[in-house]
This record gives C-alpha cells, sequence and structure tokens, in this order.
C-alpha cells in the first residue's frame, strides 16, 4: 500500500514488514518487534495497521518507526482490516472470523458471521454497510458476506467452483470479489451494481487471481497466479441510441452516437466525443473529456470535468462546475451554478448564468450576461480527508497571515445549512477537525470557505 508517489509498504511471509520512502526504488526493513507472517497492510489517516498469523496485530502511528501489538481476541490467522473513520475498523481471518473496534484497535470484540469457512477479505462502503469475502478451499466454495448494521448480523451468498481473495467497492452501489476455481486455476471477477444484491460473472482468465485494486473508479487491476495481472476498462462506441438508460459509467469512451437519452448517470468516462444528442442527463461528471459534441441539454448536474470544449450547445444545465477547461463552446447558457472552473475561454454566448464562482481564467468571450454572482478564486485549502465521510473529517488550513476563517455548509444548490466555523486563526498551519455532521443525512453538499476576501466552494460527499 502506499500513501503517496513515494511512501508505500509491503508485508509477506517471514516476518517481511518493508517500507520505501522513493517510489519503490529502494526498499527498509521494518522491525515490528515480534516475528510473524504478515498478510495486508490497511493505511487509516496516520496509522498503519497490519494483520498476521496466529492473532498478530500491529500498528504504528509514526510511519512504521514504533510499532504497538495489538490484543486482537484472536489466535486465527487473520488476512485484512478496514477501517471506516480513526477509531472502528474489522479485520477477518480463518474459521469465519470477524473482530471489530471502536477504539482504533486497542480492543475487538468478536462478531457471528455465520460461517465457518476462510475470509480473506473485508471491506465497507459506509458504517454500517460491508462485504468480507472468501471461501472453503477443500470444497472450493467462494462466499460472499454482507452487513447492513455494522456487523453485528450477516447474509450469506455462495458461489461453486470459487475461492475469493479480495473484495473492493468504487462506490456505495459497484463493487467487484476477485478469485478462481482452486482446482482449474482460473480465475472469476464477480461484479455488483445493486451494493450486492445480486452478482454477476463479468470475466474470466486462465489464470487464478487473488488481488485487486482500484485506483479510480474506471480503471482496476487484478493480480495472481505466475505473475498474472489483468487490467479493466470499458468502451462505448459508434452506437447509434443509448436512451432510457440509468447507468453509462465507468467507461473510457462514449463517441459517436447519434442518440444519448434519458440517462441516469453518465459518470467516471474518459471521453464523450462526437456525439449529436446527449439530452436529460441527470448527472454528468468525472468526466476527462467532452469534446465536439453537437447538444447537451437539460442535465442537471455537469462537474468534475476536465475538458468541456468545441461544442455547439450546451443548454439548461443546474450545475457546471469543478470544470478544468471550458473552451471554444458555441453557447453556454440558462446555467444556474458554474464555479471552481480553471479556464473559460473563447465562447461565443454565455448568458444567464447565476453564480461564477472560483474561477482563474475567464477569457475572450463574446457574450457574458446575466450574471449574478463572481468570485475569485483562492486555494487555502490543501486537504478535506475523508471525502466521502460518514461522520467526521478534517480540512487543513495555510494561512498566510492572520485571518478570520468562515465555513458554511452548503447544499447542492446553494443554499445555507448552517455556520460550522467563523473565528479567526494566526499565520500557519492548522488542521480543522469537522466534527458536528454526525446526523447530516447522505448526500451531496458543498463547503464555502471565506477567508479574508477570498472564497472558495468544495464539494463534500457524506455516506451514512
Amino acid at each position: 500500500r502506499f500513501t503517496d508517489t513515494k511512501t508505500g509498504y509491503i508485508s509477506g511471509r517471514g516476518n517481511t514488514l518493508l517500507k520505501t520512502i522513493n517510489g519503490g526504488n529502494s526498499w527498509l526493513s521494518l522491525n515490528p518487534g515480534i516475528s510473524e507472517v504478515w498478510t495486508r497492510i490497511f493505511l487509516n489517516y496516520d496509522d498503519i495497521y497490519v494483520s498476521g498469523y496466529n492473532g498478530k496485530m500491529i500498528k504504528s502511528t509514526n510511519g512504521g518507526t514504533n510499532w504497538v501489538i495489538l490484543n486482537s481476541n484472536s489466535n486465527k490467522h487473520l488476512y485484512e482490516s478496514y477501517f471506516i473513520g480513526p477509531d472502528i475498523g474489522y479485520v477477518v481471518g480463518d474459521g469465519g472470523t470477524i473482530r471489530k473496534t471502536v477504539n482504533a484497535g486497542s480492543n475487538w470484540t468478536t462478531l457471528t458471521s455465520g460461517t465457518s469457512m476462510q475470509l480473506l477479505s473485508v471491506w465497507f462502503t459506509s458504517k454500517d454497510i460491508g462485504y468480507a469475502v472468501g471461501g472453503d478451499q477443500s470444497t472450493n466454495t467462494g462466499i460472499i458476506l454482507k452487513t447492513t448494521n455494522g456487523g453485528n448480523s450477516w447474509t450469506s451468498k455462495l458461489i461453486p467452483n470459487n475461492f475469493f481473495g479480495t473484495v473492493r467497492f468504487i462506490n456505495a452501489n459497484t463493487g467487484y470479489v476477485v478469485g478462481g476455481d482452486i482446482f482449474a486455476n482460473t480465475s472469476s471477477i464477480y461484479r455488483t451494481d445493486n451494493a450486492g444484491v445480486s452478482w454477476y460473472l463479468e470475466s474470466t482468465s486462465s489464470s487464478r487471481q487473488f488481488g485487486s485494486w482500484f485506483p479510480c473508479s474506471h480503471v482496476g487491476y487484478t493480480s495472481g497466479l505466475n505473475g498474472t495481472i489483468l487490467k479493466k476498462s470499458n468502451v462505448v462506441q459508434d452506437t447509434v441510441h443509448i436512451i432510457e438508460t440509468t447507468y453509462v459509467t465507468d467507461t473510457i469512451l462514449v463517441s459517436d452516437t447519434v442518440h444519448i437519452v434519458d440517462v441516469t448517470y453518465i459518470t467516471d468516462t474518459i471521453h464523450i466525443i462526437n456525439n449529436i444528442n446527449i439530452i436529460d442527463t441527470t448527472h454528468f461528471y468525472d468526466t476527462i473529456n467532452v469534446i465536439n459534441n453537437i447538444n447537451i441539454i437539460d442535465t442537471t448536474h455537469f462537474y468534475d470535468t476536465i475538458n468541456v470544449i468545441n461544442n455547439i450547445n450546451i443548454i439548461d444545465t443546474t450545475y457546471l462546475y469543478d470544470t478544468i477547461h471550458i473552451i471554444n463552446n458555441i453557447n453556454v447558457f440558462d446555467t444556474l451554478h458554474l464555479f471552481d472552473t480553471v479556464y473559460i475561454v473563447d465562447t461565443i454566448h454565455y448568458t444567464d448564468v447565476i453564480h461564477i464562482v472560483d474561477t482563474l481564467h475567464v477569457v475572450d468571450t463574446t457574450y457574458f450576461t446575466g450574471t449574478i454572482h463572481a468570485v475569485g478564486c483562492c486555494k487555502y485549502v490543501s486537504t478535506i480527508a475523508p471525502n466521502p465521510f460518514y461522520e467526521t473529517f478534517t480540512m487543513d488550513i495555510n494561512l498566510d497571515n492572520e485571518d478570520n476563517v468562515e465555513i458554511k455548509l452548503l447544499d447542492v444548490v446553494g443554499r445555507e445549512l448552517s455556520i460550522l466555523r467563523n473565528q479567526t486563526y494566526p499565520k500557519g498551519k492548522h488542521k480543522l477537525t469537522i466534527d458536528d455532521l454526525r446526523n447530516l443525512p447522505g448526500n451531496y453538499y458543498l463547503l464555502q470557505v471565506t477567508i479574508g476576501d477570498c472564497i472558495e466552494t468544495i464539494k463534500i460527499i457524506k455516506v451514512d
């Protein structure tokens, strides 16, 4: 596991516990103080948790320099842990073992999994909803467990001719379970799009897979026998009609399509290019390129997009924000919110826009009318973590001088819900803990951070 492009950790057999600080060019051996077979690492904020055989678990709070031995309340082999926030965590292992902590690993309680099968991997999408997978090697049977009440009870699904090594989710609904046939040594990658209500076989290969990771929502990797590494990506191209579809997501290319109509989500897509009509789409975000399309009309959310370029009509859009480049478009009008944008350049018509906020460059635009609110961009907030969050998150703020910091919580249409902070801080770096949103329903929200004369608007996601 890596914390950034330079710092990462490896665990394994023979008491192997290594750290790199130069992107893997060299590795330092860490000494946890006890000898064991170490399985998987979980990085939780500044804390490092390592699971191991014979119920062993260790924790470091200073990058692996010093380690604390945790009492897992188990003598079973433990394979993977997962934490939701700084305190609540789970670990799974042999014999259907599931343990839970609510105090950052100091104490662990036993949960009833309802199975005696080996559990190798665990993942939670919220404080209540989680998954654990594994299986029985002797019968070649895979198991997928799910809880909806924080581990108090679990439901199970058995899949024959499988043994699962990892479970990973890219959002609350979409997840993958990776494993394969023990006897045939072939791989099976199962996917759910409805939070584990049903699973379908998405991919197979001739080499059994164990590990998996999704660095972003549209790309995934699995690893397995004989050094095999598989990569996942999708393409939708040269299609006449995509109509009344709930999801067009996790896709590399959507291009040369005549009609894309009544689609609920067009998300996590690299290229949306050369399409004739994109109409009545509810969510249009996390997209790299939206280029050379004729009509993009009646879109509710249009954000987290890198390039919106050379389109003819972008009309009746409620939100157009967190976008890097909006360039050389003919008509962009009737937009309610337009902010957190770096470039708005060479656009012919920009009309009836309510909010233009946190925008660095507005250049060579012929018509820019009907604007009510426009504020310059100032980047004082360096990080917000975790985001998405379920109860609390922290904000790192760096002030050039002593200044007043006001933090407002807004809904997605910009209405003020509450004032979270309004006080003066001295010059320097400050870590603010926002912990008064526990009863907030899960949804998209905006933080409006005002520091002196500067305003930043930041999207946050609350999960239940």
